[in-house]
C-alpha cells in the first residue's frame, strides 16, 4: 500500500510538472479608459514590454502584471521592438506624425522624427534588426515606405505607393523579398520590382505575417453574402492561395497575426472581432497545423486588434484599457531528448555572446547528429554539425559575426528527436 501511494504521488507530481492547463488572464493597464490600445510588443522573449495607445506608452517588467505611463500625451499607431531597441509610430495633439526611439526596452522614448516634414503620418514599423528598420506612411498620394539601416539617423524613401494604394502591413522575409498588402490587394518585391498578386478574393487586409516561405494575412472576405473574418496564406508568392474563414455565421474582420517558431513545430495565434445585431465580439484564434484557425477565447463588448507572442505568453490588446495574457498549454516531454538521461544538449556558452559562443552536448553511442541555427522566423542560418559522432561529451564553436544582434534557436537532432534551445547574440 506504502508503494502504491508513492507511486501515486509520483505521477502527480509529474503531471502538475508537464500538463499546465490553458490559462487566461486579464490586467488592467490603463484605469477607467474605454479608448483603443492599439499595438503590443515584447522585447524579445522577456517580461519587459510596451503597448501603444491612443493616450501615450505603457510599459511592463512583470509580464503584464502591472503597467507603468512611460510617454503620455501621445497616440500610438505602432510598436516594435528587437531586443531593447523598440520604435514607436503616433502623432501628436495636433494629428502630426511622429517616430519614437528607445534602447533600454522601452523605459525612456526619444523622438528621431526631426528630419520628416511637420505633419507626415506614420502607421505600421516593421523591425528587421536594431538598426534596420521600415515605416508606412500613408498621406495623399505620398503614400511611401521609409527605411533606416542606422537605427534611425538617417531615413531614405524605400518606394512610392501611389500606385498601389494605402499600406496595411508590410514585411520583408530574408532582406530580398518582400510583401506589402494594401486594404485591397497584395504585392510582392523581388529585387527591385513590385509585381501585383491576385488577392484570393479578400476585401480587406489587416496585417501580413510570414514563417519558411508562407506568407499568412488577415483580413476580411465576402462569405455567404457577408463580410467574414479570414486568413489567407500562399506558398508561391501569391499565385495561388487557402482560404480559412474564421466564423461563418457573423460579420467580422482578423485584425493582427503573430506566428511563434520554436525549432520543430510552429503556431500561430490571431485577434479578430465579430459584428452582430449592434454588438461587437473580440475573438482569439489558434492555429497549429499551417492552416487551420480555431476560436481558443472570445468577450462580448471587446474588440482585439493586435496580438504578439513571446516564450511563455500570448498578449492580445485593443477597446478598453485591458491586456489579456494567455499561457499555452504543456502537454507533456515527449520529442525532448533532454528529458533522457543518455542524450543532453547543453545550454550554450557563453550567453548572450558576441561573436562566438559554444554548444555542447552529450551521446550514449555512435550515432548521427545534426545541429542547426536558425533565426526566430524559421529561415536556417547555417548546419554547424551533420555527420556520425561517437559517444561522449563534445562541443562544436558557432560564429555569429556577420549577424545582426538577436535571440537565435540552435535545434538538436539525435536518435530521430529533437531539441531546441535559444541563444542571444549581442553586438
Amino acid at each position: 500500500m506504502k508503494f502504491q501511494k508513492f507511486i501515486f504521488v509520483v505521477v502527480v507530481m509529474l503531471a502538475s510538472a508537464f500538463c499546465k492547463a490553458d490559462q487566461w488572464e486579464t490586467f488592467q493597464v490603463i484605469p477607467n479608459y474605454n479608448g483603443f490600445i492599439r499595438s503590443v510588443s515584447f522585447v524579445s522573449s522577456s517580461s519587459v514590454g510596451c503597448v501603444g495607445a491612443d493616450c501615450g506608452i505603457y510599459r511592463t517588467s512583470d509580464a503584464g502584471l502591472t503597467w507603468n505611463n512611460v510617454l503620455p500625451d501621445v497616440a500610438i499607431n505602432d510598436i516594435k521592438f528587437w531586443n531593447a531597441v523598440g520604435f514607436a509610430t503616433g502623432s501628436d495633439t495636433n494629428g502630426a506624425g511622429l517616430i519614437y526611439k528607445t534602447t533600454n526596452g522601452g523605459l525612456n522614448w526619444t523622438c528621431i522624427s526631426g528630419e520628416f516634414p511637420y505633419g507626415t503620418p506614420f502607421s505600421k514599423i516593421y523591425i528587421r534588426s536594431y538598426d534596420m528598420v521600415v515605416i508606412v506612411s500613408n498621406q495623399g498620394y505620398e503614400k511611401k515606405l521609409y527605411i533606416t539601416t542606422d537605427g534611425g539617423i538617417t531615413w531614405a524613401s524605400y518606394f512610392s505607393t501611389y500606385e498601389i494604394g494605402i499600406v496595411s502591413g508590410f514585411i520583408s522575409s530574408d532582406g530580398q523579398k518582400s510583401y506589402a498588402c494594401t486594404q485591397d490587394n497584395f504585392y510582392v518585391k523581388n529585387g527591385n520590382q513590385w509585381l501585383y498578386r491576385n488577392n484570393g478574393q479578400m476585401t480587406a487586409y489587416s496585417n501580413v505575417a510570414t514563417y519558411s516561405g508562407k506568407v499568412y494575412i488577415g483580413g476580411q472576405k465576402m462569405y455567404n453574402g457577408m463580410y467574414r473574418g479570414a486568413i489567407n496564406s500562399t506558398t508561391d508568392d501569391g499565385l495561388t492561395w487557402q482560404t480559412e474563414i474564421l466564423n461563418d455565421t457573423d460579420q467580422g474582420i482578423c485584425n493582427a497575426i503573430s506566428l511563434i517558431w520554436n525549432g520543430y513545430w510552429m503556431k500561430g495565434y490571431a485577434a479578430a472581432s465579430t459584428f452582430t445585431n449592434n454588438s461587437i465580439t473580440g475573438k482569439i484564434y489558434k492555429m497549429t497545423d499551417g492552416q487551420t484557425w480555431s476560436t481558443i477565447y472570445e468577450r462580448p463588448d471587446k474588440e482585439f486588434l493586435d496580438v504578439t507572442v513571446t516564450w511563455d505568453y500570448v498578449y492580445f490588446v485593443g477597446r478598453g484599457g485591458e491586456i489579456v495574457r494567455y499561457s499555452q498549454t504543456v502537454t507533456g516531454i515527449q520529442g525532448n531528448i533532454n528529458s533522457s538521461p543518455v542524450y543532453k544538449l547543453q545550454q550554450n556558452y557563453p550567453n548572450p555572446f558576441n561573436p562566438t559562443t559554444n554548444i555542447s552536448y552529450s551521446l550514449p553511442n555512435r550515432t548521427n547528429v545534426i545541429i542547426k541555427v536558425f533565426n526566430l522566423v524559421g529561415q536556417e542560418i547555417t548546419t554547424l554539425v551533420n555527420g556520425v559522432m561517437d559517444a561522449g561529451e563534445h562541443s562544436v564553436n558557432f560564429n555569429a559575426g556577420n549577424l545582426s544582434s538577436g535571440v537565435y534557436l540552435y535545434t538538436f537532432t539525435a536518435n530521430n528527436k529533437t531539441s531546441t534551445r535559444k541563444m542571444t547574440l549581442v553586438k
